[in-house]
């Protein structure tokens, strides 16, 4: 009989942690949105408030998937600063000591990706000719940030610029603007959804610097057979890579910061009018999807969490009910099972749970364009606030809805 108390004990302990991972992982938001912080507090060449990383940002935030934040030159990295954010970007912090990540902003973002939260650290590569002279990568203070993670033994990120080194189809008029097609994307890979990040990508344009990874499963794209580090001369170098770090947190790692910007110099052919996140190469007919892998990167870094979760719990559900199967057999006396209505506070977080699930598949479905189930999804998550009593919501989702029923 101890035996019984013992065993159902344990697993009900089991089931409630399951449960509470369901509830508190930071992707199941009410709002339907993932909150993007994008940092500028360590003096950052590409960033939104110059202007060089405002059509990415501006475009993110327009898709309704991501709410993007800035964190302003005069405010730091915190515990706090982070508290309800999904995905916090570092782009290339400058080499200014002034600048330097201090342990309290290490501290903050290590306690971030350890507690649920994604990240996304951009590098950039640095050539010296007129028209990339721009600005310097800094792999230093992003290397500090994987050091404090545990992770600096097995990536870094380095000042090894990629360049080609033959084949006049892998890059555009300059060496250091170089072409990176499907085939240079990873596969999938058993017990990784990183691969998805390349998913749909015909082509890219990058101007990178590489990336040391021992794990070869982390990358997600490399150069091709015809390029190499400018000064150690690796042969097709990883210039990003993908980390589930947890079940509910993923790290990207990217050398190619200048792809996802509003910069414009180019090396002829590639059309000077257009910025890099644009790319086209107007001699060839050519556009590139810099745009595409910049999203891809996103719904990585955001999609999913979860499900893990989810798994978690239905895992030990047959558990929960062997114990429960025991305890009727033995008949414990004393205790009397009694069936009924769940609590409150129990039916409201099921019901949470459920819009958050409805409201992602409603967000898949706008990715797809298949805007009326798209409509129909937000009705149910209306429908599900009016449960809740959250009226807000409901007006939100409602109008969510009607707006969709309008558009093809």
């Amino acid at each position: 009989m101890r035996k019984s108390y013992l065993i159902i004990t344990i697993l009900l302990l089991i089931w409630a942690s399951s449960s509470f991972l369901l509830i508190t992982v930071k992707a199941l938001n009410e709002n339907s949105e993932f909150v993007v912080l994008f940092d500028e507090t360590h003096d950052q060449y590409f960033c939104y408030s110059n202007g060089t990383y405002f059509s990415a940002l501006s475009l993110l935030n327009d898709t309704g998937d991501f709410e993007v934040r800035i964190l302003e030159k005069s405010s730091s990295i915190t515990t706090q600063t982070l508290q309800t954010v999904d995905i916090l970007v570092i782009s290339n912090p400058s080499s200014d000591p002034t600048y330097a990540f201090t342990q309290e902003e290490l501290s903050a973002i290590r306690s971030f990706v350890q507690g649920g939260g994604s990240l996304f650290l951009i590098c950039s590569a640095w050539a010296n000719i007129q028209y990339l002279n721009v600005n310097r990568p800094n792999p230093t203070e992003l290397n500090k940030i994987l050091n404090s993670l545990s992770l600096g033994s097995t990536h870094a990120f380095t000042n090894e610029t990629i360049i080609n080194f033959g084949g006049s189809s892998q890059y555009v008029d300059d060496s250091h603007q170089i072409i990176i097609s499907s085939s240079e994307f990873t596969l999938p890979i058993l017990g990784s959804s990183n691969f998805r990040v390349g998913a749909g990508i015909q082509q890219v344009l990058i101007f990178s610097s590489a990336i040391q990874v021992t794990d070869q499963t982390k990358i997600i794209a490399r150069g091709h057979a015809y390029s190499k580090t400018e000064s150690s001369g690796e042969i097709a170098p990883p210039w990003l890579v993908g980390i589930e770090y947890s079940p509910f947190s993923r790290i990207v790692l990217c050398g190619a910061g200048f792809m996802f910007s509003d910069n414009t110099r180019f090396y002829s052919p590639i059309s000077s009018s257009n910025p890099w996140l644009y790319a086209q190469d107007s001699y060839h007919a050519v556009s590139f999807e810099n745009l595409k892998l910049w999203y891809n990167i996103f719904t990585y870094l955001g999609a999913d969490q979860e499900n893990y979760s989810l798994l978690l719990f239905l895992f030990f559900i047959p558990f929960f009910l062997v114990g429960l199967g025991i305890i009727l057999k033995d008949r414990i006396k004393g205790i009397s099972l009694t069936t009924g209505k769940k609590p409150p506070e129990k039916r409201i977080e099921d019901l949470l749970l459920k819009r958050a699930m409805i409201l992602r598949k409603a967000r898949m479905e706008l990715k797809t364009r298949n805007k009326k189930e798209a409509s129909n999804l937000y009705q149910r998550a209306a429908d599900l606030s009016l449960k809740i009593e959250d009226q807000e919501a409901r007006e939100k989702y409602l109008q969510k809805a009607e707006d969709l029923k309008g558009q093809k």
